[in-house]
Formats: structure tokens, sequence, C-alpha cells
């Protein structure tokens, strides 16, 4: 910021780079991006509010509380920073809710802007003092809120608890983990020399040089994707590095040369490298879906069709490899003695002759010790043997084609526990793909019921139109229909196909969150009372 004004042709001097005047800015920046958040909360006094929050904690065991407030802003949901504060005392839900109040209360949100009115969503983690049904931070909130708001569990969260849990009884996971942390040890953590050594053969041999990273377990599944995939890209060049250093040649202690040569082993240990990559592609589908969950312009409408494709990309991986699989055969020769030990054959398709889709297994650990595979490269410093035919310790990893339909199983199972069927269905009732085109027109009023159950969820009743003689007009039926909610949501749906049926053509396909604000901040929209409130 300093640098910026200095382009601007401003003197700024010495002092302003000093750590006491950055730490000024930064908390005078801070104040006033609250106190515009504040001003703007005050001044939309219809907009529905959300607050998502959770605690955390410091290197000292220090517990703090951060505050986010979902809310519109010009039709568009957005999720803005509100408070982070220390927990002074024991992190209990009485506490949490006492803090959350007096903050209203200092920031003077809580009765102009009748905030407990305009909460309608609460986000928290599963914890006991956030759920609990006695104590928990909801359970608190409730008689104090005016609405049945929505509660959830992070979705990213219950992502990730599915996949902690499903992984948590196969030990070859650990190992891997293990295996990875290692890796990522040898070469970055206080080891300048191997660092540069990998850095130099990356140059020689043309490959790109890209930095290792360790798998922390208490961070989203995007970060463990990181570090399986960065030893995928570097697969290569790490063994051509780590039997550098172990040759006779190098300059290396014996230390490093033991630890060097164990690294490779494992790395050059087809099942491990086979549930490497396997793993790869399943965190790949997951990541995808943890990061839909973590937007900031996420929605629940179509999430559970989401939910449903990603069972179904999981279920074909029983019997179909991945892309990574599949590249990494590609890259792979199949090579078989013939006669004396000195005549070799080689098979180009070695991943579709010797390696099944569904049994991808070490075939020197099989009754034909005659086979192995290398990798295909020009340099034959890099064609290294990957199972060599006198390979027989494989490790704690076992054949692909062992553990691949327990893996699945296991993390569909989770996924289903945490995920149950239809949880978010009711959702789906906004999904514009699936609202009534003008060709199918005359199902809106049965389209429109499905709003009720959503509309209960909330708190909103939906009064049953009056029982009138066979002969009653229409104008009695268009009251009867704006006096419920699914009879306001029928004619808003017929507004929006005849009146505005343009738009509903151009916005139908770019997801709910575009549609919906298109038509909430369209003017000519006619939005009746109880769909507008709510």
């Amino acid at each position: 910021m300093v640098d910026l004004q200095i382009k601007n042709g401003l003197d700024m001097g010495s002092h302003h780079r000093h750590c006491k005047s950055a730490t000024t800015m930064a908390e005078s920046i801070s104040m006033t991006m609250n106190k515009m958040l504040l001003k703007y909360i005050k001044n939309s006094k219809d907009l529905p509010i959300s607050i998502v929050l959770d605690t955390t904690s410091d290197i000292h065991s220090n517990s703090y509380l951060m505050i986010y407030f979902r809310i519109l802003e010009n039709s568009n949901p957005m999720m803005f920073f509100y408070r982070f504060k220390r927990l002074a005392q024991v992190e209990t839900g009485q506490r949490i809710y006492e803090m959350l109040i007096g903050m209203f209360t200092e920031d003077n949100i809580l009765e102009g802007t009748s905030i407990k009115e305009r909460l309608w969503g609460m986000t928290t983690d599963g914890a006991a003092v956030m759920t609990g049904n006695r104590a928990g931070l909801v359970s608190r909130l409730r008689p104090w809120a005016k609405n049945n708001f929505f509660q959830h569990h992070c979705a990213a969260h219950k992502l990730e608890l599915s996949i902690y849990h499903a992984f948590e009884n196969f030990p070859y996971m650990q190992h891997l983990d293990t295996s990875i942390n290692s890796l990522y040890k040898f070469y970055m953590r206080h080891a300048t020399k191997r660092k540069a050594s990998l850095l130099e053969t990356s140059e020689v041999l043309d490959k790109v040089f890209y930095k290792l990273k360790r798998i922390y377990r208490i961070r989203w599944v995007a970060s463990e994707v990181s570090a399986l995939d960065v030893i995928r890209k570097s697969y290569y060049l790490l063994l051509t590095n780590l039997e550098n250093i172990i040759s006779t040649s190098s300059d290396f202690d014996d230390e490093s040369k033991a630890t060097a040569s164990g690294l490779l082993k494992t790395l050059k240990n087809v099942q491990y490298y086979s549930l490497h990559l396997f793993l790869t592609d399943i965190l790949k589908l997951l990541e995808f879906e943890s990061l839909q969950f973590q937007s900031a312009r996420g929605t629940f409408i179509g999430l559970q069709k989401r939910h449903n494709d990603l069972i179904h990309s999981l279920e074909m991986l029983k019997t179909n490899n991945g892309p990574r699989v599949i590249d990494f055969l590609n890259s792979c020769r199949c090579c078989r003695v013939v006669g004396p030990t000195t005549d070799i054959e080689y098979h180009v398709r070695c991943h579709t002759n010797d390696l099944s889709h569904s049994d991808f297994v070490c075939p020197a650990g099989t009754d034909d010790s005659t086979q192995r595979f290398e990798l295909k490269q020009p340099c034959s410093r890099l064609r290294c043997r990957v199972c060599s035919t006198d390979a027989t310790d494989v490790g704690p990893y076992p054949a692909l084609s062992e553990i691949r339909l327990v893996i699945i199983d296991s993390i569909v199972s989770q996924l289903r526990k945490y995920f149950p069927e239809d949880d978010y269905s009711i959702f789906d009732v906004l999904n514009p793909e699936s609202l009534p085109t003008a060709e199918t027109l005359h199902t809106v009023f049965t389209y429109s019921s499905r709003i009720i159950p959503l509309a209960r969820r909330f708190g909103m009743q939906d009064e049953s139109p009056v029982s009138g003689d066979s002969d009653s007009d229409s104008e009695s039926d268009s009251r009867d229909n704006i006096r419920t909610i699914s009879g306001q949501f029928s004619i808003l749906i017929n507004s929006l196909v005849t009146s505005h049926k343009f738009d509903f053509c151009a916005y139908r396909s770019r997801g709910p969150v575009k549609f919906w604000s298109h038509f909430m901040e369209k003017r000519t929209v006619e939005w009746l009372p109880k769909i507008k409130k709510n």
C-alpha cells in the first residue's frame, strides 16, 4: 500500500514502513470496513440474515470466536466478516450465546434492526457446544429468535468427517500419509542441500520444480490433494534425484543416503504408487465438492443432485480407473523376459494387456516373475524399474485390486451417513432448471405445491383456500391463491414464464443464485407479500 502511494507521486518517508504503522493502518482499515458493514445491516431492515460461526485456537491454546454474516447485497448472497473475539472463559454454548448477544448489543444492531426477526439461518460445526439439544448455542438461540431458523452443520466439515472416518480403519492409509510427510521432511525441513540437489536435477532434466507439501489432517481435502498431486507431477524427478543421492559418487552423508534409499524403495513400489494415484482420483472428486461447499455464493438448491452425482462417480471407480491411474499406465511399458534373461520383449500397450482396469497389481508378486514394468522416458537415467523381478517386499500396501472396492464402499457409506438421502431435496423446488416452462405451464399448480415442505421448515404456514360453491368466480379463486404460499409461488412462476420469458430462458441455465438474484433485483417482477418477505 505504501509502494502504491509512492507510485502515485507521494513522499511517504520511512516511518510508514514500520511494523507499528502497518498495524495501525490495518486496524484503521478493519474498523472502517466494520462500520460500513454495521451501517449496511441497520439500513437494510427487511433483508434476511444468516450467521456462520466457528471457534479456533492459537498456539497458546487460547480460544477465539469467528463470526460471519451472510446477507443479500444487490439481491446477491454475500458473506461478510463480522467479529473475531477471544473466549475468555471455558468454551460452552451458554458462554458463546452471551458473547454473541453482547456483541450485537455493543454494536447497536440488536434492537434497532430487529436482528432477531431477520435471523433465518445458522451454520456451525457439529460440536456439542454448538448443536447440543440442551446446552448448545443453537438451543439457546431458538427461543430468542423470532423465526424457526434453519440450523445447518457445515457441509464442508461433514465431508471432511466422512473422509476421515472412511479411511481410519485402513492402516495402509496412515502408512501412505507417513510416506508423503517423510518425503516432505527429507527435502523441505532443514535440508537446504537436498532441496538444492532436487532443484538442480529439475534444471538438468528440464522438469518443472514443484515444492513438496505435507498432509495436514486438520485442513480441508484440497490440502491433501495438493500434496498427493505434487508427488505425481514430480514422480520421475524424485526417482532420478533419489538415485543420484544414493549413488557412490554423491557427497551426501550416510544418513541421507539411507533415508533416500528407503524413500526410493517406497516410490518404486507399484502397490504404493497405484494406491497413491487411486487415492488422488478419489480425493479430486471430493475436493471439487468441498470447494463448492466452501463457496461464499454456495446454495442448498441442487445440492442433493450434486451429492448423488458424486456417489455415482465414486461407484464408477470400482470398475474403471481414474485419469491419474490411466495416465500412469500409459507412461509405462510392459517388458517380458523371453528365454534367456538377456532377451526382452516389450509391449507398449501394457495398460490394456497386462494391467486390467480392475486388477492393477505388481506382476512380480504373481506367479509369472518374468514380467516387470518400466517408465517410458527417452533418457536412460529415468527408465527406473517400478517393479523389478527381485522385488519381493511390497511393504504395508496391498494390491489395488484387493482394496479398491472396500475403499469406495467405506467412503460411500460415510457420505450417506453424514448426508442422508433427500436431506436437501426440499430446496430443489427452487432449482430453475426444474421449474415449469411455457410448454409445461399447465403443471404449475401441481409443481407449486412442492414449496409447502420448504415453507413449513421455516415456520411459514400455508393456509388452505376456503372451500366454496362450485360456481365461485375466478376473482374468489385468485384471492384464495394469494392467501397461500403455494398459490403465491404459482403466480410468481406464471409471471416469470409468461411476462419475462426472454430473461427466464436466458438465466434458467446459469444456476439458482444468478437466476433468483436477477429476478429479485428486476423491478418489473411482482413479488407477492409472503414470497418477498421470506
